[in-house]
C-alpha cells in the first residue's frame, strides 16, 4: 500500500511543535484521495503506519550529465496529526543514520553466543 501527499508550510510545522530540520510533514487527507487509476477514494487509516518508510522523489546520478527519476528513502513514519493539521510526520532519514554507532564501536557483543547442547 502507498499514500502521497503535498509538503506543508511553515507555520504547519510550528502548528504540529516540529523542527523541519528533523521531521519531514506531508499533508494527508484520507478522504480527499485519488487512487493509482485516478479513482476518488477513502484512503488507508494512517494509524498503525508507524515505522513504516517514507520515500521521495531524487534524481540518481547516471554520470556524464545524465540522471533519471527514483524514490529514495527519506523518513520513517512516526505520527498522524488529525484536523485541522491533517498531516503525516516522518523522522528525516539523515538523524535517523547519525544516531546509529558505527560498525567499528560495536566490539564485541555483551553475551556469549554458546552451542548448544542435547
Amino acid at each position: 500500500m502507498f499514500v502521497t501527499g503535498d509538503s506543508v508550510t511553515h507555520s504547519a510545522y510550528q502548528e504540529i511543535d516540529r523542527d523541519p530540520a528533523t521531521f519531514i510533514a506531508i499533508s494527508y487527507d484520507r478522504s480527499n484521495t485519488v487512487s493509482a487509476d485516478g479513482k476518488r477514494i477513502v484512503s488507508a487509516d494512517p494509524h498503525g503506519m508507524s515505522g513504516g518508510a517514507l520515500f521521495l522523489p531524487i534524481r540518481q546520478d547516471l554520470g556524464q550529465g545524465e540522471t533519471r527519476p527514483i524514490l529514495g528513502l527519506a523518513g520513517v513514519l512516526v505520527e498522524y496529526h488529525k484536523a485541522p493539521a491533517n498531516v503525516l510526520v516522518a523522522v528525516r532519514i539523515g538523524p535517523i543514520i547519525q544516531s546509529l554507532p558505527s560498525a567499528q564501536s560495536f566490539g564485541r557483543p555483551p553475551f556469549r553466543l554458546e552451542k548448544l547442547s542435547g
